[in-house]
């Protein structure tokens, strides 16, 4: 793929001059390689070097052939010593036996694998992923301690609501199934929003209150109960609220029959536990989007690449990754402060996203780096109109204030399957091609095949 950056270079001239000698091409041409490999060797391994987890390369053997500067950290020794030994250095016992089952895993399925453990020795949770490579694999273990915190701070408060629902005043309800007689107590109605006065004690008043999306399933698991006679259940579903909204409820439906056993009656208890559902749906968010901008990070990115690029494949059809990088923003940044840079990125975000179909997904690597994915595309075509769009979008003035300032953006372009059949090789290569069109002058696109066939890049 590198080799091809040659050829890309000769193309950035509009008039190619007179060449040297025949016999002298190899050697040109070799040189090339060499110092477009070692730059893209240089810059790959300062990335892996400013990210904040543990990133380790192993051999088919199991080697150790690479880590980043956290790695001697968990090895407890330095690099050169980890180097060419197994990966007990860094994952010793049992740890080291359960990322071996995983590298088998992973070897086996050609997938990546992960798994969570508790480390003893740094006190700390953490989460390995292992992703195969052609000569082994690359192992990334994150120290995932908040994110298990947080978990067990939502577990424990679920807990104590449901203690406090046990101990303190309920909202509760009876239902006699023979002739549908209801009581719905004073607390009840409250957690609805009602007065004691406002809602009759019918039953319809809790029926017509269920939230569309879940009426049936509820009625049904209710139906099912009653022809059991006594099958206790409990289930979640919404409320509506005096004020409009719905209110999430954590139900417990017991089933009780009369001595003469003629008559079933339900008792529920029920619980608003709307809060958490929001802390958890907001945790969700947090996990999977960028807090500054509020677009997609790389995890639900390459999740959302995953699904469209399997659909293209069964369909035999095409996607494209875009990856956009903004010239001028560190000096932004240097001039104007973080705040700014920071209102210029948000600002980029939203341009991006308006330029795109609703059927796509752009998301935020990371700095002034975004990625698209246009999914089900007729061919380069359809990738040329939203590169076009995204240029136009991101050239227009950033206003900071009573000032504007510009970015120059380059945009790099791979299709699916043509240029990789992974979201990592497809973002790879546009990124190639994002740096072809920075080298030519930027405010371009340039699209991966272009480094491996004779043209120029697209204009802006």
């Amino acid at each position: 793929m590198l080799s091809n950056g040659a050829s890309a270079d000769a193309r950035a001239s509009n008039s190619a001059p007179a060449g040297p000698a025949p016999q002298a091409e190899p050697a040109r041409r070799e040189h090339l390689l060499r110092r477009q490999a070692e730059a893209e060797k240089s810059r790959l391994e300062g990335v892996l070097e400013s990210v904040g987890d543990v990133v380790v390369n192993v051999s088919g053997s199991g080697r150790i052939t690479y880590l980043n500067r956290l790695g001697p950290q968990r090895g407890k020794r330095p690099k050169d010593e980890l180097i060419g030994r197994d990966l007990t250095a860094i994952f010793p016992g049992e740890v080291g036996r359960m990322v071996q089952e995983s590298l088998l895993r992973t070897s086996r399925g050609k997938a990546p694998d992960r798994f969570e453990y508790f480390s003893k020795v740094h006190s700390c949770w953490f989460e390995t992923r292992i992703f195969p490579t052609a000569d082994g694999a690359v192992i990334i273990s994150a120290d995932i301690s908040r994110r298990k915190q947080v978990e067990r701070r939502l577990r424990e408060a679920l807990e104590r609501f449901r203690t406090a629902s046990e101990m303190a005043m309920l909202g509760f309800w009876e239902w006699q199934l023979a002739n549908d007689t209801v009581y719905f107590s004073p607390e009840w109605k409250k957690q609805l929003g009602y007065a004691d006065t406002e809602l009759p004690n019918r039953i319809e008043e809790w029926k017509n209150r269920l939230h569309p999306d879940d009426r049936e399933f509820v009625l049904q698991q209710v139906a099912r109960s009653g022809k059991q006679r006594s099958a206790d259940f409990e289930i979640e579903y919404r409320l509506a609220h005096k004020d409009g909204g719905y209110r999430w409820i954590n139900a417990r439906w017991m089933a009780l029959s009369d001595d003469a056993g003629s008559g079933l009656r339900f008792v529920v208890t029920h619980l608003d536990v709307t809060s958490v559902k929001e802390e958890a749906e907001h945790l969700d968010y947090v996990a999977s989007h960028d807090l500054l901008t509020g677009l997609p990070n790389r995890a639900l990115l390459q999740e959302f690449a995953e699904h469209v690029t399997n659909s293209a494949r069964r369909q035999h059809g095409k996607v494209a990754v875009m990856f956009l990088d903004l010239d001028r923003f560190k000096a932004v940044n240097d001039t104007y402060g973080h705040k700014a840079g920071d209102r210029v990125l948000q600002e980029a975000a939203q341009r991006i996203a308006r330029s795109l179909r609703a059927e796509d997904l752009v998301g935020r690597l990371g700095g002034d780096e975004f990625v698209a994915v246009l999914s089900e595309i007729g061919g380069f075509q359809d990738a040329t109109r939203a590169a076009t769009k995204c240029l136009e979008a991101l050239s227009q003035p950033f206003a900071l204030g009573k000032r504007k300032v510009t970015v120059l953006p380059s945009i790099g372009i791979s299709i699916f399957p043509d240029d990789g059949d992974s979201i990592e090789k497809l973002i790879h290569n546009a990124d190639v091609a994002m740096y072809e069109a920075k080298r030519s002058g930027g405010g371009k696109f340039c699209f991966f095949a272009q480094a491996a066939t004779p043209g120029k890049l697209s204009p802006h």
